[in-house]
């Protein structure tokens, strides 16, 4: 396919090629790394200055007449060699899709005129740099392509501001599902999490989580009321962290309910998100559930989860009590259970209470209790409008994370694909659940997320005057499902949504109507996971993500998962 190399101050001149033969893309060390062997043998040392992404290959002019002159190939070089940038073009039919900040790596000889070939065109062996655009892309026609394990480029940004914990893969025998801290600025990029009943790895990317509660890792403090117990033994066995910091919690001998409660207060109509960790020890069942008030009762939802299996064997809800998120189920290390779900009380009161509350071997949980039965709890997490989300290292908070990616492109036909484990994004309010934006308010941009209802998603295109475009999903998702989103910026000007939910058959929404690309959202910023304005964290365990140009070719999901 034929290319361009734009180049000059303000890229003015145009140097087109016919192909690039034998291309072949690489990762190089910078110059000023280094790499010795030193001490005993085998012992090598690195100095990493950083890596840039290489483009080797033959130049095939389509005349020779475009080798000399003010804009010619010559030229070009003479300005190349002085480690001057210059604009890559792959494929002149799409003169907008371009790789910018590139340098010559070679020819560095001043002498070197390429190869004459018999049809009087010149071929040329050059070798193109960048310090973060992985030239296979180009080649593919693809703006970005990510998945959890591959090393973020260096143009991208990643910030966490607090510790934060991930889930490590079940095929580890010794460790699988413990939890583990993940330090200040590091990916979660090896979160393992069950969704379609398969172990997938993720990179989670979530927004600010702040517990409600107090003591939630130390259920023998006043903080957490008992009724019906002899007391909560702490600190009893390994927590899913491998530390020994669990909390038994022991039924007294009366013929009552046994269990904790502790109680907030929120703001009335609020959904309330809660979760825990659980574990069987003589008591292998377990209530646990959101009450209206102080205590236990009338108006409730939660869910009665078997702690042996982890399997959810019902959803609880009594008088004006809905769930919002059904209750799952986040099985971890050494038998852990971690079930959560999300929902409203009554929607008029103001206090509500965390249960969790026993049962005896039939299942009843109101009965004689024996003085020394009971069940294992850690880590109880409680929040006001948010869904439920990670387990914040000490329990306290968590800080957002925010994924975001150099957009320099102006405005085109292309698509975008996203790939995640929904983890309650969709559940956020209006506005509040884009999880890939390209700009911010006030201004032209695209957004793919969560936009009008909830468990649903949407692809909207706007101008910089608010004036949109938008084609919604007709279904809607579920907690822990594995879903896919193609948006599609067509060449007609409309706007396409597509979707498959746990790998099922594409649905489908398109605009009704088009309008032109003019408006700009040029040099912003792909929002991969951030938090700007009222572009809010999608809570998600990302899957893949990428984006690419040939919209006339990745037109359905299964496409766009090989593109």
């Amino acid at each position: 396919m034929s290319g361009r190399i734009l180049w000059g101050p303000g890229l003015e001149n145009v140097l087109e090629f016919e192909r690039i033969d034998a291309p072949a893309s690489s990762r190089r060390l910078r110059a000023g790394s280094e790499q010795e062997r030193s001490g005993a043998p085998g012992v090598e040392d690195a100095w990493t200055v950083g890596y840039d992404e290489e483009l080797t290959g033959d130049l095939r002019w389509l005349g020779n007449d475009v080798w000399s002159g003010p804009s010619g190939a010559q030229a070009f070089l003479d300005w190349a060699r002085e480690k001057k940038t210059f604009r890559y073009v792959p494929d002149a039919i799409f003169p907008d899709f371009w790789v910018d900040g590139c340098y010559l790596g070679a020819p560095t000889d001043e002498g070197v005129a390429g190869a004459l070939e018999p049809d009087d065109r010149r071929r040329l062996p050059v070798v193109i740099r960048n310090p973060g655009y992985d030239f296979s892309l180009a080649r593919r026609k693809l703006f970005m392509d990510y998945a959890p394990g591959m090393p973020l480029p260096t143009s991208w940004a990643y910030t966490a501001t607090s510790k934060r914990h991930r889930r490590d893969g079940v095929p580890n025998l010794v460790k699988g599902g413990q939890l583990h801290e993940v330090g200040v600025g590091l990916l979660r990029d090896r979160d393992y999490l069950i969704s379609n009943n398969s172990d997938s790895r993720t990179n989670r990317l979530e927004g600010v989580g702040t517990n409600r509660l107090t003591f939630p890792e130390d259920l023998t403090n006043a903080a957490w009321v008992k009724i019906g117990l002899t007391g909560v033994t702490g600190n009893f066995i390994f927590a899913p962290t491998r530390a020994v910091a669990a909390d038994k919690i022991i039924e007294d001998t009366g013929t009552s309910s046994h269990y904790v409660y502790q109680t907030l207060t929120i703001a009335a109509g609020s959904k309330v998100s809660f979760s825990v960790h659980l574990k069987a020890a003589q008591r292998t069942r377990a209530l646990v559930y959101v009450s209206a008030g102080t205590g236990d009762g009338a108006d409730e939802f939660g869910a009665d989860i078997n702690l042996t299996t982890g399997a959810i064997l019902s959803n609880h809800v009594a008088g004006l009590g809905a769930l919002t998120i059904a209750p799952t189920v986040q099985s971890s290390y050494s038998g852990w259970h971690r079930v959560l779900f999300q929902g409203i009380a009554d929607a008029s009161s103001t206090t509500v209470s965390v249960i969790i509350r026993l049962a005896d071997a039939g299942g009843n949980f109101t009965y004689t209790g024996d003085g020394t039965s009971g069940l294992y709890a850690w880590g109880a997490y409680a929040d006001e409008n948010e869904p439920p989300t990670s387990y914040p290292v000490g329990g306290a908070s968590r800080a957002s994370e925010e994924l975001i990616v150099p957009w320099p492109w102006k405005p085109q036909p292309f698509w975008q694909y996203r790939k995640f484990i929904e983890l309650g994004g969709a559940w956020k309010t209006v506005s509040q659940g884009r999880c890939g934006t390209i700009g911010f308010a006030g201004m032209a941009r695209t957004g793919l997320g969560n936009f009008n209802t909830v468990g649903r998603y949407s692809f909207e295109r706007w101008n910089a005057a608010g004036q949109g475009l938008g084609a919604g999903m007709s279904v809607d998702a579920t907690y822990g499902a594995t879903i896919e989103l193609l948006g599609l910026c067509r060449t007609d000007g409309k706007v396409e949504l597509r979707w498959s939910i746990n790998g099922g058959a594409d649905g489908s929404s398109v605009s009704g109507s088009g309008t032109p690309y003019g408006d700009a959202w040029f040099d912003q910023l792909y929002n991969v996971g951030a938090q700007a304005g009222n572009i809010r964290h999608a809570h998600q365990g990302l899957l893949v993500v990428k984006a690419g140009r040939d919209v006339d070719a990745v037109t359905t999901i299964a496409l766009a998962r090989v593109a």
